[in-house]
């Protein structure tokens, strides 16, 4: 893996694997449950969603391996009793799977959800037309889209590895922590900027920070490297 393979590969696959030993279990489990929220839609029991949302708060700590059991069971007995052929419970399972192992097998899991996820979010837009070799290239272009979308995910989570950015701790203002904290625990993204003022007020002169708080093109998600930064998260 390469710097510029890392910014512009457009299958997760790769960058996952070379994340496989240096990241933290927490963040592929926080970004296995940002590709089920791309599916969001067809969870449309709410056992499904619950386990869903289980994974994300065991990843933080916030609950353990034993209730996240009881999520995972329940979103097992909905897929039991869903008809065939639906889009939704299998993959709240392996999302809510993916939280209980430990930060190698987590990064496996992290390709099996990622894989998994752009699949069933591409066949879940389709039509209901006969198949045809028009309707295949159909599928394909929108699971290379949701690929491509992941890629966004995992940069916004990862940052670049090829360019560890360090904060000084100085720059860690009530004001900058207070938004920060606020960001994370409301998803409130679009205060980004806001937060990049506030640490640049502080001292702040890394580009690659600013950059990332203010680039409106961006999609933000739980786990994004700057917030992660200020809030000592890792």
């Amino acid at each position: 893996m390469t710097e510029e393979a890392w910014q512009t590969e457009i299958h997760p696959l790769p960058l996952i694997e070379f994340l496989w030993s240096r990241s933290s279990d927490r963040k592929l489990r926080l970004f296995a449950a940002c590709c089920c929220c791309s599916i969001w839609k067809h969870l449309k029991k709410e056992r499904s969603r619950a386990a869903v949302k289980a994974s994300e708060r065991y990843a933080e700590g916030m609950i353990g391996a034993e209730e996240l059991l009881t999520f995972r069971d329940a979103a097992y007995a909905a897929f039991e009793e869903a008809p065939g052929g639906t889009l939704e419970e299998p993959l709240t399972m392996i999302a809510a799977d993916a939280a209980l192992r430990d930060a190698r097998q987590a990064a496996s899991s992290a390709i099996d959800v990622a894989d998994l996820i752009a699949h069933f979010a591409a066949y879940g837009q389709g039509d209901e037309l006969p198949y045809s070799d028009e309707r295949q290239a159909a599928y394909e272009a929108r699971k290379a889209t949701e690929h491509t979308s992941q890629c966004r995910l995992l940069r916004d989570i990862f940052g670049n590895p090829f360019r560890p950015v360090t904060l000084d701790p100085a720059w860690f203002t009530s004001d900058a922590v207070a938004l920060a904290r606020g960001i994370y625990d409301e998803r409130a993204f679009d205060r980004m900027p806001i937060l990049a003022d506030a640490l640049q007020d502080a001292g702040c002169d890394n580009d690659d920070v600013l950059t990332h708080c203010r680039d409106t093109a961006l999609t933000h998600v739980r786990g994004c490297w700057v917030v992660d930064l200020v809030l000592g998260k890792s």
